[in-house]
């Protein structure tokens, strides 16, 4: 057990991922990937793993998709509906509802929280690069309305 305590520590982003896959994929990754002292070290720091922003081709992809799948909803300003909130709001803001969040909801559907606008179906026909790039389009939409003053490093937009 100390192991895992030990492990998860030093693997805090790996431990994100496992968590949202549950304990037995945790303990699945631990053996899989046993001691990690003969890894090779790289001397790549977390700055320079930031992948670089967007191009304005990625973001418009992003757009394109937001607004072929989710606009009905969140309006094609993604200012919300009658039948869905706006994506401008607090509510959405990177540290209230992460980019892990919004695809779990995509892909899972999610029900009503924060709105009375009823449970958000999933969305099913999006390849996880495609819900990638959406939120790359909301976060740098944020960006623009001034909701956040920069997209967190964390963030692969």
């Amino acid at each position: 057990m100390a192991a895992l305590l030990q492990f998860l520590r030093a693997n805090v982003a790996a431990c994100r991922v496992a968590g949202l896959l549950g304990l037995g994929a945790i303990v699945a990754l631990v053996s899989a990937c046993g001691d990690d002292s003969a890894m090779p070290q790289t001397n790549v720091t977390s700055q320079q793993q930031i992948e670089q922003p967007k191009s304005a081709d990625e973001i418009a992809s992003g757009q394109a998709l937001f607004s072929n799948n989710c606009s009905l909803c969140h309006g094609s300003d993604l200012r919300g509906t009658n039948t869905g909130p706006s994506l401008l709001h607090q509510y959405y803001e990177p540290n209230h509802h992460s980019n892990a969040s919004f695809v779990i909801a995509v892909r899972r559907g999610v029900r009503q929280h924060h709105w009375d606008f009823g449970n958000m179906p999933a969305v099913e026909n999006l390849t996880i690069e495609e819900v990638h790039a959406v939120i790359c389009y909301i976060r740098e939409a944020q960006l623009a309305d001034g909701l956040i003053e920069e997209i967190p490093s964390s963030i692969p937009c």
